[in-house]
């Protein structure tokens, strides 16, 4: 990433992360930020009376965190608390895999229904992360507590041909499930 220093406005308490960039910088009146590509990785502050959906703790500078949509890039405020997403980011593909082996005994539909998009190897919610218009994923969250970024990616998420062959081997599942109950629907008639 080709990055540059530029002085812009930023939010105070972001303040402390850049007061090294520039020691000659009055810093109350500008302050440092990096560049990427041409375009500022601004974050904001959560909103007035924001709350985790899921804790509904309020949310605030210690625990407010934004993610960032792909293809578009975008950095959205997340509706969930900096500990809810890294809880997350470490347990949500383990997750997916107990929640299609414990469908798998019921029934094809609730099989259907976590496998049809495959194995989730990026972070996640409709609800607490939504992504923007057009985008497919998030790759990376920021955390205000401390100014860190990091990868979206899920703890033990799998890739390229891992992934496929999980993904065929759930599907094969799934096939056999659907054969099993249409033949039971058959014999009951």
């Amino acid at each position: 990433v080709n990055c540059t220093w530029a002085l812009l406005p930023i939010p105070n308490h972001l303040d402390p992360l850049f007061t090294h960039c520039l020691p000659s910088v009055q810093h109350q009146e500008r302050r440092c930020l990096p560049l990427r590509g041409g375009m500022a990785d601004e974050h904001g502050k959560p909103a007035e009376g924001l709350e985790c959906m899921v804790t509904f703790d309020d949310i605030t500078e210690e625990n407010y965190c934004e993610y960032r949509s792909q293809p578009s890039g975008k950095w959205l405020p997340a509706k969930f608390s900096q500990a809810v997403v890294e809880e997350m980011i470490d347990t949500q593909f383990q997750r997916y895999l107990e929640d299609v082996e414990k469908a798998a005994r019921d029934c094809a539909a609730a099989v259907r229904r976590l496998v049809v998009k495959g194995p989730p190897v990026w972070l996640s919610d409709a609800h607490g992360l939504p992504l923007a218009e057009d985008d497919t994923h998030i790759s990376e969250v920021w955390f205000c507590n401390g100014g860190v970024t990091k990868s979206a990616k899920l703890k033990g998420a799998l890739e390229g041909p891992e992934r496929e062959q999980l993904w065929e081997s759930q599907k094969s599942v799934l096939t056999s499930m659907e054969a099993a109950e249409t033949a039971s629907k058959e014999g009951a008639e």
